[in-house]
């Protein structure tokens, strides 16, 4: 082994081990980790992670909506454009979410995923006002 690769192996082995112990000890502290280094960043990121849960919060009742839809008999290309805007909507939302830096722009999120709201619940009241198909 030469010494250049006996350098570089030793490197990488100092680095994966320090990472493992790194994200070992705290996985879910990489945030706060970040905002000491640099606020604003780490702003960002808890921004992203905010982002995140929020679209977990969402994503049950979007896709009980859109079952809902399915089963109810609405037309599939109605429930595919709700369902495009939905998403549409989301990405709008995550990147308003992740971007904002003034009031105004909050607000703004604020309509939007007001908007999201009103695509999913429109779907579910379309399925519920459906008449009932009754076997014969």
């Amino acid at each position: 082994m030469t010494r250049c690769h006996a350098a570089c192996v030793s490197w990488k082995d100092n680095w994966a081990s320090e990472f493992r112990v790194v994200l070992s000890l705290a996985p879910r502290a990489g945030i706060q980790r970040l905002t000491e280094e640099d606020p604003l960043l780490g702003a960002k990121a808890a921004r992203m992670e905010a982002a995140y849960q929020n679209g977990n919060k969402m994503f049950p009742l979007w896709t009980a909506a859109v079952f809902a839809g399915h089963l109810a008999g609405l037309d599939n290309y109605a429930v595919n454009t709700y369902s495009i805007a939905f998403i549409i909507l989301r990405m709008v939302y995550n990147y308003i979410y992740v971007n904002q830096s003034t009031n105004i722009v909050a607000a703004t999120r604020s309509l939007v995923w007001l908007a999201g709201f009103g695509v999913r619940m429109t779907i579910l009241t379309k399925a519920a006002n459906k008449p009932a198909v009754t076997a014969t």
